[in-house]
């Protein structure tokens, strides 16, 4: 992983100059500085400087007059570092050696970006970084909370993300486009599609640990979410951990939990603990909207179950409740003769207004409207199990293993287009489902799904 906080020397190369018309970018999706936030070791306020460089950038400028701003030279990497993160859509500066510059009077003169590309061609892949940016946008909507879009937007891009640490180039255009990315690209996208919809965010790195994530604002709050690192690997279609998604400044550095983040500062504190219980782990794949609903594969006191999951917020605290649709304790992944592989590793999908299940042999698919579900694939070989599965192009695909620990093979299965499912039943005795939250402010997270059998979490502060 690169290190992301200080690149100074990077940036003593020469300019690359090059030629081209102003660059029109789609200024209704364009980036904007105030949505992003990230902490400067100067502590100087260098947000002119970045922001007049950035709009060189997007206009394909050639050399800034920078001499106005009367900042220090020794600042250019912050310069520079502050317009990059503040614009995950400048991609298409090196990121590495995003400039060379020329000093006088011991203050910045004049800046040279070195470009990727041309002006034309740099013109063309934003234009598909916003139009695939949109794609994730369209997965939500007004009806869902704040919460609930940066869920959602969370999950999409882990599900179709995969991290790559030795790919020759990476860039937030990369994750976007070609899936594959390093932390920065994770945090950056992600930032980016939040602030599109209103949502505050800062970028988070720490030197020891040479990673980046974020933080978010919520109802007020701002939350830690590790994006990267809740991508689990190897890649697994429709399946999402959710271990470092909105927890607190003391969650997340806890040495007993996981693996802890050191040697990071910031601008907002994350002093509530609302949802550092277990709720969220329950969860441990895509969650998937659709007609309204939030649908998920979830673990609630030992019980694996497909169901739905919504958000109630007060002042004070805010509950998440499960209500079950499906009882899947009977997915079991075989380890040798007469062993399980402990857990399930059931990924969830959505296509055509069905969500679509695996177990270890088999693929079913839920029609909300009707309540029916159906088996739509059987699998056919006897050495290699699901352990999750894809929907792409109108194909369904599965992630082949004899063990959920190593590389899968993704594999088509069938077509889904003007797909049948047979063995169409509908379940006579769904589990209990709860309609409300447990509100108790004195108990504790994980208490809450012990009572009664109700399947709800309170989060308290």
């Amino acid at each position: 992983m690169q290190n992301i906080i200080r690149r100074a020397a990077a940036f003593f190369a020469a300019a690359v100059m090059l030629s081209g018309a102003a660059l029109n970018a789609a200024a209704a999706t364009r980036s904007d500085q105030g949505m992003i936030a990230h902490r400067l070791e100067s502590g100087e306020d260098l947000t002119d400087i970045a922001e007049r460089l950035a709009q060189a950038a997007f206009d394909h400028e050639e050399v800034i007059d920078a001499s106005s701003y009367n900042v220090d030279g020794a600042l250019i990497t912050e310069v520079l570092e502050t317009m990059l993160i503040k614009h995950p859509d400048i991609f298409f500066l090196d990121r590495k050696v995003p400039a060379a510059y020329s000093v006088f009077g011991g203050k910045i003169y004049t800046i040279r970006p070195k470009y990727k590309y041309s002006a034309e061609e740099t013109q063309k892949r934003l234009g598909e970084f916003y139009a695939a940016a949109d794609g994730y946008l369209s997965l939500v909507n007004n009806n869902m909370s704040q919460l609930e879009k940066a869920l959602v937007l969370h999950d999409a891009i882990v599900e179709d993300a995969s991290y790559v640490l030795d790919e020759v180039e990476s860039s937030e255009y990369e994750l976007l486009i070609n899936k594959k990315g390093i932390c920065e690209d994770y945090s950056r996208v992600y930032a980016y599609l939040l602030g599109q919809l209103g949502i505050k965010t800062e970028i988070i790195g720490s030197n020891d640990m040479e990673h980046e994530w974020l933080k978010i604002e919520l109802g007020g709050s701002y939350y830690h979410v590790d994006i990267t690192w809740d991508d689990p690997q190897p890649d697994r279609g429709g399946r999402v951990s959710h271990r470092f998604f909105l927890l607190s400044d003391k969650k997340i550095s806890d040495s007993s939990y996981y693996s802890p983040h050191t040697d990071f500062e910031c601008i907002n504190k994350s002093e509530s603990t609302t949802y550092d219980g277990d709720a969220m782990q329950a969860i441990s794949s895509k969650c998937c909207p659709l007609d309204g609903k939030i649908y998920c594969i979830y673990t609630l006191n030992g019980n694996h179950r497909f169901g739905t999951i919504s958000f109630r917020e007060s002042a004070g605290s805010a509950s998440l409740n499960f209500a079950a649709l499906k009882d899947i304790n009977g997915f079991m992944w075989k380890c040798g003769e007469n062993r399980h592989w402990n857990g399930v590793y059931t990924g969830l999908a959505e296509y055509g207004g069905r969500l679509y299940y695996n177990s270890s042999d088999e693929v079913f698919s839920y029609d909300p409207k009707s309540g029916a579900y159906g088996s739509v694939y059987k699998l056919n070989v006897t050495d290699k199990q699901l352990f999750g599965l894809r929907i792409k192009d109108d194909k369904l695909y599965g992630m082949l293993s004899d063990t959920p620990n190593d590389n899968f093979e993704e594999t088509e299965l069938c077509s889904l287009k003007d797909k049948v499912s047979v063995q169409v039943h509908k379940q006579s005795a769904k589990p209990k489902e709860n309609k409300y939250a447990i509100n108790v402010k004195s108990i504790t997270a994980g208490a809450a799904a012990l009572i009664a059998g109700k399947e709800g979490f309170l989060f308290g502060k």
